[in-house]
């Protein structure tokens, strides 16, 4: 049963999901009343503080090993490819949000709660039609629409689980001008998430009876909409019950991601539901969605055991500064992530990704090399962008490619006897100095 109320979203029924209309604000609340609004989900009673913005300065680090593995042969490149796009690193100013230093983080999300392509209108999420828009099922999508300017629509479903962290990816098709995003919360009158546009402007946000407010915002190049027009977008939120409530938004496949922290004790304990938003400027807007993937978890982020194994084939030099990341959703068949913060004033990252089969590595680095190849040139990674093969003792060792990145220079390669594939990044732009790393980067 749908039932319209003046304000917020609540209802006294047990149901799945929610849709709210209220006017938008980029920078505080709305103090009129909001548009009526549309409910299906149960709200709890207990209330979620209001967070605020704070710097945090370092990210995770992965104790290493106390045995260091051998010097491997150096390998001798018969060609080379280009990466991902490499992470950020300057954080921003005290009061914004920060940019991860060393990449994406894992929020200790693994366990699969929602894989939902949107083929059946009965999935859970709040569906109708008010003042302000719609939300509604077509053609195995799930269409948000924004009617008039300054109006936002959102829409959630619950998990099913009780999380104290979780990772959710959406792939967007956005129309009009406007904003779309994630949202992630333990009751449906207060919601936290972020939102993007198609010029890679970003903001994390609380939903409430007074509308939208924008708690930090800023740009972030690899948010920007690519010109198939649909775009993938990953939200994660860690509640209190970890130690603080913070958020990132990242573009997937990038290690490029920016951060939200909470004074300690603000902001939800845990999460329970997940939301989907759309947000209209001045003329309505609507967003198409193909697929949410969500994931629970306690927060643990302690390496897996495949991490551990993964890192282990890490220069020990490097291994401190380690931590697992995220796999890549187009990493079919991976195993394991462990990324890389360097400070030997060369490469700025080093990033390596453990496979299943030869099959699966391979498809991954064909699918970086579609994505961000870049005309041969005739070089050898040591002065320009190449792509081909390499060699260790004169015997095949795998693939591998340099070029540009979206900011500096990136390298590429594949391990066949491990089957791990690795990259480096050089925020700076040196080939020379990717090269000197890669020689000594293993894995092995």
């Amino acid at each position: 049963m749908v039932r319209f109320l003046a304000i917020g979203c609540l209802i006294g029924a047990l149901v799945a999901g929610c849709v709210s209309i209220a006017p938008n604000s980029s920078s505080g609340p709305i103090l009129s009343s909001a548009v009526p609004s549309q409910s299906t989900a149960p709200v709890p009673t207990h209330e979620a503080a209001t967070p605020s913005v704070s710097v945090a300065t370092v990210a995770p680090t992965q104790p290493a090993p106390t045995t260091a593995p051998s010097a491997p042969p150096q390998p001798t490149p018969t060609a080379a490819e280009s990466l991902a796009p490499p992470p950020t690193t300057a954080p921003q100013s005290p009061g914004q949000p920060q940019q991860s230093p060393a990449g994406v983080e894992n929020y200790g999300a693994s366990t699969p709660l929602i894989n939902d392509s949107f083929d059946d209108p009965d999935s859970g999420w709040g569906v109708g039609t008010n003042a302000g828009g719609s939300v509604t099922y077509q053609d195995s999508k799930l269409m948000i629409d924004a009617a008039s300017g300054g109006a936002f629509e959102y829409t959630t479903v619950m998990t099913g689980s009780t999380s104290n962290a979780v990772h959710l990816e959406a792939l967007f098709t956005p129309s009009g001008t406007g904003r779309h995003g994630l949202l992630c919360a333990e009751r449906d009158d207060t919601l936290y998430g972020a939102t993007e546009d198609p010029d890679g402007m970003y903001a994390f946000i609380r939903v409430d009876s007074n509308g939208t407010t924008t708690l930090s915002q800023g740009q972030l190049d690899a948010l920007k909409l690519p010109p198939i027009g649909m775009e993938l977008f990953d939200l994660d939120c860690a509640g209190t019950a970890t130690g603080s409530f913070r958020m990132q938004l990242s573009a997937p496949g990038t290690n490029m991601g920016v951060q939200y922290f909470a004074p300690i004790d603000e902001g939800p304990r845990s999460f329970d539901r997940v939301g989907l938003y759309a947000g209209s400027g001045a003329d309505p807007f609507s967003v198409s969605v193909d697929y949410v993937i969500a994931f629970g978890g306690t927060g643990d982020t302690s390496m897996s055991p495949a991490a551990k194994e993964l890192l282990t084939h890490v220069p020990a030099v490097w291994q401190p500064n380690c931590f697992e990341g995220l796999i890549s959703a187009f990493a079919v068949g991976a195993k394991a992530d462990v990324l890389c913060q360097l400070s030997d004033g060369r490469s700025d990252y080093a990033d390596y990704t453990s496979f299943r089969t030869q099959a699966d590595m391979d498809g991954y680095f064909q699918h970086i090399a579609d994505k961000y190849a870049v005309p041969e040139q005739g070089q050898n990674c040591d002065t320009g962008p190449h792509q081909g093969t390499y060699t260790i003792g004169g015997q095949p060792a795998g693939k591998l490619m340099c070029g540009p990145s979206e900011t500096g220079t990136q390298f590429i390669w594949t391990t066949n006897d491990l089957l791990i594939f690795s990259q480096l990044i050089d925020v700076e732009g040196s080939y020379a100095d990717m090269y000197t790393d890669w020689q000594s980067a293993g894995p092995y």
